[in-house]
């Protein structure tokens, strides 16, 4: 399974999908408008402005049967769609978890995951 907001999930989805997965992804139901600046001559993105991507209906994992899936794996974005307390919920209901995280590292919450990716920005000394 994948929880997520759709956006990079739905690659990471497609991926899973791609080795003859099965995957079920669920993610939010509101659109994150994406704006691109972008020089016609040389065909470079200048800039990236991004509208309505905080999430104001966050999910409800209690809903979720995490014991029919083989793994989880989670892509948070830090939009409010997964709180610190729901990656910990999952985390622990199932034996293999992997976690693509904006928030920054919290090893009280986080720390159950089986396999964390974290940009060096998010990391600090907890």
């Amino acid at each position: 399974t994948v929880v997520s907001n759709e956006g990079r999930a739905g690659n990471v989805a497609a991926n899973l999908r791609s080795l003859g997965a099965t995957v079920d992804l669920v993610c939010n139901s509101e659109t994150i408008i994406k704006k691109r600046i972008v020089d016609q001559k040389s065909n470079q993105m200048i800039v990236r402005i991004d509208e309505n991507d905080i999430v104001s209906t966050p999910i409800n994992i209690d809903k979720i049967n995490f014991n029919l899936y083989d793994a989880v794996i989670v892509s948070d974005y830090d939009k409010g769609f997964i709180s610190l307390q729901d990656l910990k919920y999952i985390s622990n209901c199932h034996k293999l978890t992997f976690l693509d995280t904006k928030k920054p590292l919290d090893k009280k919450h986080m720390g159950g995951f089986t396999f964390i990716k974290i940009n060096e920005g998010e990391c600090n000394d907890q």
